[in-house]
């Protein structure tokens, strides 16, 4: 990720560098021409350049580092709360500025590095030129026959303005190219930019799951009170939003047909022991299951929201489940998290499974012609006929659903999550029996609430210890968030300044020498208006040329951003498009921005002034 950041800079700041360069020598070749015919060698030229560019990276670089610490000194400043937020340990840390001498010097030998590179290409065209070629300025604007013959259709759909803006662009192909150049560069970076801080917030959500509740509390049977009497009792403090609670069975497994199941999940779930000691037959397929019994009010909403029946859902003698198929699963062979969606389809019968428990043994995992091998606290083998050691129970499954309701769910794992309503729980199980209840609330102030929940707990004499507040590691998760955000749009401004910059200085030091040409159209009539036509056409030219190279280029990088960062992560490469859109309006924006400026500045001239001046 570091190199990922790295390249994108060094591309953006050898980009601007380069092209501030290339227009100065470019501007100076007469200079150079002059040395020459005076004796300056190749060596001395080309050294001139570069020690130019150390005396440059000399003010630039401290200043930059400077800069650069202030700036991260006053990012620390105001998101501190958020760097507290991660830690959440109950200690008094302090986030605190410490310079690293070993950064600043591997930041100025990039600097220097970068400054080298973007200044020795541009020299290196400067110390072969001729001096006769370089007095001439020869070589910075080439005419062959018919190379600057333009189409009839130009003029006819711009008029001679037009015409003269493309003719331009024939005519002095080093200066266009390096303003398309630029603009291309710009559109690039941002894109790629951009794209990074989509995909590594795209990451980051998968790992960090958003729980719908913000305090838990756990309802044992040997507290002599009813979840309904607890449940009213905590959502009578002030801001709480809403409550359920749910009783749950994991550790079971559910037979379903075959063809029903996901090819994908089947080939992530693999083959599973579990099938081989409840003895499916072929055509049969046992998933894992969590089977959920929530609170007949959430129940009743969940099938509200999914246009279900009430009555269909919740007949005390034959109740149908919904069934939630998405999940999460980590593959050790390549390292990777995978989505899954286990069903095709719901709405069929199946036959929930789960192993005797036995008093003072466990069940090993083993079958034994057709027994089930279980270990005692010694050790010691003992053996239960298969159909005597296995559970069965009929489920009837109905529709499946998209959002689980408020619960707490395990999201990595490969179990699907079959819920009814709380009062079929002794229809589906069989048996009546007190069992530890989960009780869940979505409050405004989860500190306040947990709080106010302790008291009352407390007062009633009921155990507090079992009250948790998941809002405090919600804060945790949410701050890396922000955090990631702080640094990701830092980032992308700086990658945009530096494409504004460069395009800028680009697209202004081009018109600005071409201050004699400008002077020699007022002498033979041009009017303000025909400039701003000109210019227009040009400027819209640039546009269409950097946008048109630009954004293939920044689908292939955003690519291998995406391969980079997906490594290990389940999600399909996709394009982000509002950046794109954003690229391609900025484009044009500092285009028009940069040539309205530097016209507006040559406006004025005095025409017999500026063809007098050679130096322009």
């Amino acid at each position: 990720m570091v190199a990922v950041l790295s390249a994108i800079i060094m591309f953006g700041s050898i980009s601007l560098i380069y092209n501030a360069f290339s227009i100065s020598i470019s501007e100076r070749t007469k200079q150079f021409g002059l040395l020459k015919s005076v004796g300056a060698t190749k060596k001395q030229i080309m050294g001139s350049v570069l020690f130019e560019a150390f005396v440059l990276s000399a003010v630039g670089i401290p200043l930059g580092i400077l800069l650069g610490i202030t700036g991260i000194g006053i990012t620390f400043t105001f998101a501190k709360d958020l760097f507290t937020a991660l830690w959440n340990s109950g200690t008094n840390a302090q986030l605190v500025l410490r310079i690293s001498p070993v950064s600043l010097l591997v930041a100025a030998a990039l600097g220097v590095v970068t400054v080298l590179i973007s200044a020795a290409i541009p020299a290196r065209r400067a110390a072969r030129i001729s001096a006769m070629d370089a007095i001439r300025q020869t070589e910075d604007i080439k005419i062959k026959a018919g190379k600057v013959k333009t189409s009839r259709i130009t003029y006819k759909l711009f008029g001679f303005n037009g015409m003269l803006a493309a003719k331009n662009f024939k005519r002095n192909k080093r200066k266009y190219r390096a303003t398309v150049i630029s603009l291309f560069m710009s559109v690039v970076l941002f894109i790629s930019a951009s794209s990074f801080t989509n995909y590594l917030m795209t990451s980051t959500s998968q790992l960090f799951g958003e729980a719908t509740y913000d305090i838990s509390y756990t309802l044992t049977p040997d507290q002599q009170t009813d979840e309904e009497s607890v449940r009213e009792l905590l959502t009578s403090i002030e801001g709480v939003r809403d409550s359920s609670y749910e009783y749950s069975e994991m550790g079971g497994g559910i037979l379903v047909p075959e063809d029903l199941v996901d090819e994908n999940y089947r080939k992530l779930l693999g083959s599973s022991w579990m099938e081989d000691a409840v003895g499916a037959t072929e055509g049969e397929k046992l998933l894992d299951m969590h089977l959920i019994f929530l609170d007949d009010a959430s129940f009743t909403k969940l099938l509200e929201d999914n246009r279900l029946g009430v009555e269909e859902y919740t007949d005390t003698d034959r109740p149908k489940a919904l069934v939630y198929t998405q999940g999460k699963i980590f593959n050790p062979e390549d390292s990777r998290y995978y989505t899954y969606d286990a069903l095709k389809e719901g709405s069929f019968s199946a036959i929930g499974m789960a192993f005797k428990e036995l008093e003072g043994a466990y069940f090993t995992g083993e079958v034994r012609e057709d027994q089930l091998v279980y270990r005692d606290d010694n050790q010691e083998e003992v053996l239960l006929p298969r159909e005597e050691g296995i559970i069965t129970q009929e489920l009837e499954l109905g529709a499946i659903i998209k959002e689980l309701p408020m619960m707490a769910v395990n999201s990595m794992g490969t179990d699907i999550k079959v819920i009814y309503p709380f009062s079929a729980r002794t229809a589906v199980l069989g048996v009546e029996e007190e069992v530890p209840v989960n009780l869940y609330f979505h409050v405004e102030d989860h500190k306040a609430a947990y709080e106010d929940m302790s008291l009352l707990l407390k007062e009633e004499k009921l155990s507090y210890s079992r009250l948790t507040d998941h809002g405090a590691f919600q804060e945790q998760d949410r701050a890396m968030v922000s955090v990631i955000n702080i640094f990701s749009y830092g980032f992308i401004i700086l990658i945009s300044l530096i494409a504004a910059a460069n395009v800028f200085n680009t697209i202004s030091t081009n018109i600005h020498l071409r201050r004699r040409e400008f002077a020699m159209l007022k002498t033979v009539g041009m009017t303000q208006r025909g400039f701003r036509q000109m210019m227009t056409y040009e400027s819209t030219l640039y546009g269409l040329k950097g946008i048109i190279y630009g954004i293939p280029v920044a689908v292939g990088v955003t690519y291998l951003i995406y391969r980079s960062i997906s490594n290990g992560m389940d999600f399909a490469f996709y394009m982000p498009m509002k950046p794109v859109a954003i690229a391609i309006g900025s484009v044009f924006l500092v285009v028009f921005a940069s040539s309205i400026y530097a016209m507006d500045k040559i406006r004025k001239d005095n025409p017999m002034d500026a063809l007098k001046n050679e130096n322009i």
